[in-house]
């Protein structure tokens, strides 16, 4: 080795072992540092750490210089972002109401409100959300038939023996709510609705003893036209009932829409449904605002699954068979009478039943938003997870699907006035929220947090012991 490079290294590996004789005397207090981060940390919170809230547009009602005071509010005192929430008063419907009523939700004017929020609060730095729809469920206007929420109908038709051509009507769907307002179904010139397809026919023996035996139970479908209603079969001795089974829009609608914005729910069981209906706001903001990542729009928000009646989508026979290995056909009477079956198969039947919606929800819907929300730069936040009974009973694996979102979500309630006044319990899923975040390694626990319906009769004091339980259970943003 020629001198000079010697001379080099001589003073390089002198330069190191004085390096390393300084770290080693240098004193070690790791307790000091973690000390010392955390008080800097209450000092001057990162953005991870500071709360979020729901920037509630009450019946879609907004004003740009009002949008720019409240953002610059949330600055101020510290909040790191708002999820937009549209949403319609309970007094809407109430000319003297105190909120006006707004422009229908993702309407043109209602995106030029949406498009000034994000680019004010891309200036103050507020990561912002956008909840996909008037209220909720996940839905809107621009909902196409196809795409709605389904369910399954039937008509039941008597017969006996020796009958060779049988007409099956068509079943019996209704114009009007529950409430006795107009159905969000939409019907063809013909009576029936725009968007059906048979399921389903089969023959049970009027005879039978209950509980029925599958194996008496005759599949018909292939003898079943229908085009002209007619069913082809040489009925067996006896009496008997055919039921004709439909698939058909369910008409179920936005819970609480604001009054320019009523329109159906999507089917959270078809990943052609959830696709549509995100694309539908994608398309409508990226052309003004480009790369989503370059903009305060961080995700998009759906709130708690909270639909209600029978649920039915076109391949949920299928994935059912898939998935457990029969075929649900003959079972199909024992979703409308729990009589039908022995109690123990009732109740197996029911659990695979269950258990495939939630496969087609976490797939198709939960799966399928994180898929495309993360393809355009975005992430998906929800409450996917419940919030179960008794406000309404989730059929889904919950872990798994908080563990498909990006950033789970769950809530805690304060004083739920019709379920438990006097508990915290009845709504409060902070703990397995925790966990799924945990086990899928998302890091962030958000919670939907101090939700109640005595507005403003709580200050601080009373709601601290909440947050200290939600913090012990795992909670790490207050939203």
């Amino acid at each position: 080795m020629p001198t000079s490079l010697k001379f080099v290294f001589a003073v390089g590996v002198t330069c190191l072992m004085v390096i390393l004789v300084s770290y080693q005397q240098r004193p070690v207090n790791p307790a000091a540092d973690r000390y010392q981060t955390l008080k800097e940390g209450f000092a001057e919170p990162p953005k991870t750490a500071r709360p979020k809230v729901y920037w509630w547009w009450l019946n879609g009602y907004t004003d740009t210089t009002r949008l720019k005071e409240e953002l610059r509010a949330m600055k101020q005192v510290g909040i790191s972002g708002a999820d937009i929430f549209e949403i319609g008063t309970t007094a809407y419907s109430n000319p003297d109401s105190i909120v006006p009523a707004g422009p229908a939700f993702m309407s043109e004017p209602s995106v030029e409100a949406i498009l000034f929020a994000i680019e004010e609060a891309t200036r103050l730095d507020i990561d912002i959300g956008l909840n996909l729809a008037s209220s909720w469920n996940a839905g809107g206007t621009w909902i196409e038939p196809e795409h709605a929420a389904k369910s399954l109908y039937f008509f039941q038709t008597p017969v006996s023996g020796s009958t060779q051509s049988i007409s099956l009507p068509f079943p019996e769907i209704s114009r009007t709510d529950k409430r006795g307002k107009p159905s969000l179904i939409k019907f063809a010139d013909d009576g029936k609705p725009v968007y059906h397809e048979e399921v389903a026919v089969l023959a049970v023996s009027a005879d039978r003893t209950a509980p029925a035996d599958t194996a008496g139970i005759v599949n018909l479908s292939s003898r079943f036209n229908p085009t002209t209603g007619q069913l082809a079969w040489d009925v067996p001795d006896g009496d008997w009932v055919v039921y004709r089974y439909v698939c058909a829009n369910s008409g179920e609608a936005l819970k609480l829409p604001s009054p320019n914005s009523m329109a159906p729910i999507i089917d959270h069981y078809d990943s052609a449904a959830t696709r549509a209906h995100f694309m539908h706001f994608i398309n409508l903001l990226q052309p003004r605002l480009g790369d989503f990542r370059n903009t305060a729009l961080k995700n998009f928000y759906l709130a708690s699954y909270e639909a209600t009646g029978s649920v039915w989508t076109s391949s949920l026979p299928q994935t059912f068979k898939k998935l457990h290995g029969y075929a649900i056909d003959k079972f199909i009477p024992a979703l409308f009478d729990e009589q039908f079956l022995d109690p123990e198969t009732a109740e197996r039947f029911r659990q695979d039943f269950n258990a495939t919606l939630s496969h087609l929800i976490i797939n198709n819907h939960y799966g399928k938003a994180r898929e495309i929300c993360n393809a355009y730069g975005l992430k998906i936040t929800s409450e996917s997870g419940g919030p179960g009974e008794p406000l309404h009973n989730v059929p889904v694996d919950a872990l798994k699907a908080l563990g498909t979102l990006d950033v789970p979500r769950g809530e805690f309630w304060n004083k739920h006035y019709y379920y438990a006044p006097d508990s915290v319990d009845i709504l409060w899923l902070v703990k397995e929220v925790a966990a799924a975040s945990h086990i899928y390694q998302r890091g962030i626990v958000e919670e939907e947090s101090f939700t109640s319906f005595q507005h403003w009769q709580a200050g601080p004091f009373d709601l601290k012991p909440l947050a200290n339980r939600a913090f012990g259970e795992g909670m790490n943003r207050v939203v």
